[in-house]
């Protein structure tokens, strides 16, 4: 991506050629060589709880204290974070998180995909991504892991989960994310969720934070003399994604971290007369990780999402 010295903190804007693209980065070198992580936020520019925090990480990360090498990246969607876009990439509509590898001849997107790819993600060994719920959005802390990942990376990656402050890690099978598509490459991985509506408060900017220190001494890279902390974590090996079978106004019954059971009613459809046209039930037993918060609801929107739990 560019050259940098060891025992330093290099910071630069990158422009990603043939696009209006321009990446924050900083790479924090230690002396010693190392692990090299991508600590990264921004995929999804409303998510501000990850791009505050590692803005803040950035300027307060010491070389002193690093064994090997850490490049974080705050914001991957620029031209979206500052036209105030939803998840996609406005120049092209698409959800860069559900295009990697990405197209050195295709739209801005892909283009934008493959320079991450190629220039960021090619001589990383771990990756953790920082999102949150987007304006829409409510949820409870949570994480995802790569399970089409090896095996081994799937245990890696959920081992380096447990030293995120969160009860929940999920496993995915998308192929086309940045941490999931690391993930297949061999690349231990890791994706949190934390904050709502695309709010960011100290409260949750400073958790984040935590979070990101927490799994760099987990990793032997950060190196401030204090012991990480490995916390207990329930392991979700699928989940359900409901998508709203009808367009109409939503009534949720529950929220996000709250337990159901499979046929319990956890919501309610209606019209713009008050009818109610679609009761939704819960399809298994499990934990409500997160769900649409607006009355508006389109056919197809994602609804609400839970974690299952294993049979007993």
């Amino acid at each position: 991506m560019f050259t940098f010295e060891r025992n330093k903190v290099t910071q630069r804007m990158i422009d990603v050629p043939g696009t209006k693209h321009r990446l924050p980065v900083t790479v924090i070198a230690g002396e010693a060589e190392g692990k090299t992580v991508l600590v990264s936020a921004g995929v999804h520019c409303r998510e501000y709880v990850g791009t505050e925090a590692l803005i803040r990480l950035a300027g307060e990360l010491d070389p002193s204290v690093i064994r090997g090498t850490v490049y974080m990246v705050p914001l991957i969607n620029y031209t979206g974070f500052f036209a105030h876009a939803n998840d996609e990439i406005p120049e092209d509509g698409r959800n860069l998180n559900h295009s990697l590898p990405g197209d050195p001849e295709g739209s801005v997107t892909d283009v934008l995909a493959d320079y991450i790819c190629r220039e960021v993600l090619a001589d990383v060994d771990y990756v953790i991504d920082l999102h949150s719920g987007g304006s829409y959005e409510d949820l409870t802390p949570h994480a995802y892991f790569s399970k089409v990942a090896d095996e081994a990376v799937m245990k890696d990656s959920i081992e380096l989960s447990a030293y995120a402050d969160m009860p929940y890690t999920v496993g995915m099978t998308s192929r086309d994310g940045l941490v999931s598509w690391s993930a297949v490459q061999g690349k231990p991985c890791v994706l949190i969720e934390r904050g709502r509506y695309s709010i960011w408060n100290e409260e949750q900017v400073q958790k984040a934070q935590a979070d990101v220190r927490n799994m760099l001494r987990f990793l032997g890279v950060l190196c401030d003399g204090t012991e990480p902390v490995r916390r207990w974590q329930k392991v979700f090996m699928n989940a359900v994604y409901d998508e709203a079978p009808v367009s109409g106004c939503w009534y949720p019954l529950k929220k996000p971290g709250e337990f159901i059971r499979k046929g319990e009613l956890i919501g309610r459809i209606g019209d713009l007369f008050g009818k109610t046209i679609r009761e939704i039930y819960a399809l298994e037993d499990g934990v409500i990780l997160y769900q649409t918060s607006s009355l508006a609801l389109t056919e197809g929107e994602a609804m609400t999402a839970y974690g299952v739990l294993d049979k007993a």
